[in-house]
Order: structure tokens, then C-alpha cells, then sequence
């Protein structure tokens, strides 16, 4: 195994493992130990690609894991398209689920990097797959207002239209944000504008408590026939 990276690596990557609930005092060392050739080649100010392609010498750690979040799942949400490419390249497995339900693919939707969604996707990842809360990647696109990487998850067979465990939609998520442009993109995309919450409130509802004056006339504009459908 390589060598445990200096403590200035350490304090540098002390965050760098799962965001999401994860204790970081144990979540750090166990990537930075266990995975130090990774890591280090990540936090690396040189070639990260020549880096890692030295590094990775210890296959079985591109898959050591916490609570089942994996390096992949790292470099995922930290923008590092090269890493994440290498250790594709080196047996990562792109649809790993952690045990919140997050996959490498979900993660690229918090930090909203296309590049890594795309590879990602290019390199088999699903786009469906939900986590704990019934939530695929659309969701945190919507929530965030990323168009494109809203686009990118159509593109690819994302549903517009699945609702979370409490019945709310990627759009509803979006019109919460006030997100006008990805509201529309799921409009034009068929997204569901009838479906309700589990507290019994429609889409219209939502958008009124947050006034979002745009999704509002875009909902009247959808209910309003046009001239050639009423003539």
C-alpha cells in the first residue's frame, strides 16, 4: 500500500470523504489511509492524471469504502473529471449505491459538474437510481437550477415526472428554487403539473406559497387552449 499522505496532506483533504451525514473525524482517514495513493494525487498542485496513474498501484483501494461511499463517489462531487476518468479506467464501479442511496451520478448534481455527469453516463451510470428520500439527480438539478445538467439527465432518460417519497417532483423542487429556466425545460418535457404532494397540494399551490409569478403563467398559459385549438 502506498504511504500515509504528510499531515499537510491530511489537514488539506480532512473534508474531502462524504458530505452527507458521515462523520468526518472518521470518514477522513479512512480515504486518506486507506486510499492515500488516490487522494494524494487529487490534492496533488502538479499533473493529477501523471499522479494517479503512478499512484494506483493498490487496485482493491479504488473500492474501500464508508457507509459506502467510494472514491468515485469523491471525486464525483469534487469536480475531478481526470480522477474520476482513472479510476474508471481502473475497476471503479460507476452505479455504486452508498447506503443513503447516493451513486457517483447523484453526487456530480451537488457540485453541478457536467463533465463528470456526462463521463459518467458515457461510461454506463444510470440516471434513475434514488436515494434515501426517492430523489434521483433531476431533483438536485431542479433544486439547484442547473439547466444543463438538467438537459443532460433528459437527454438520457431521466424522469421528469417521478415523485420522492412525498409525492413531489423535480419539478416542484425547481419551482420552490424559483428556477424559472429548468421549471420550463421540465414543462416543455412533459413533467407531471398535476401531481400532488402528500399533503394534497398540486403544483399550483406550490408555486402561489412561492410566488413564483413565472411558473404561475406558465401553468395558465398551459391550461389556456390556443386559437387554433378552439376554432
Amino acid at each position: 500500500m502506498s504511504p500515509t499522505p504528510r499531515v499537510a496532506d491530511r489537514n488539506a483533504i480532512r473534508d474531502w470523504g462524504p458530505p452527507f451525514g458521515a462523520r468526518p473525524q472518521r470518514t477522513g482517514p479512512l480515504l486518506i489511509d486507506c486510499c492515500a495513493n488516490i487522494t494524494a494525487a487529487i490534492i496533488s498542485a502538479g499533473n493529477p492524471k501523471a499522479h494517479v496513474q503512478r499512484a494506483i498501484t493498490n487496485p482493491p483501494a479504488i473500492h474501500l469504502v464508508f457507509e459506502g461511499w467510494n472514491p468515485l463517489h469523491c471525486a464525483a462531487i469534487n469536480r475531478h473529471d481526470v480522477v474520476a476518468m482513472l479510476l474508471i479506467e481502473n475497476g471503479a464501479v460507476v452505479c455504486a449505491a452508498a447506503v443513503d442511496g447516493m451513486t457517483p451520478l447523484q453526487c456530480t448534481a451537488y457540485d453541478g459538474h457536467a463533465v463528470v455527469c456526462e463521463l459518467l453516463i458515457s461510461k454506463g451510470a444510470n440516471v434513475s437510481p434514488v436515494d434515501k428520500r426517492g430523489r434521483t439527480a433531476l431533483f438536485t438539478a431542479g433544486k439547484r437550477g442547473d439547466e444543463e445538467l438538467a438537459q443532460i439527465l433528459v437527454a438520457n432518460g431521466a424522469d421528469v415526472s417521478i415523485g420522492d417519497l412525498n409525492g413531489r417532483t423535480p419539478l416542484h423542487f425547481a419551482v420552490m428554487a424559483m428556477h424559472t429556466s429548468v421549471s420550463r425545460l421540465l414543462f416543455e418535457k412533459g413533467a407531471n403539473v398535476s401531481a400532488v404532494d402528500r399533503w394534497g397540494k398540486t403544483l399550483i399551490h406550490t408555486a402561489t406559497r412561492y410566488s413564483n409569478d413565472a411558473v404561475i403563467q406558465l401553468l395558465h398559459d398551459r391550461s389556456t387552449p390556443s386559437p387554433e385549438e378552439t376554432s
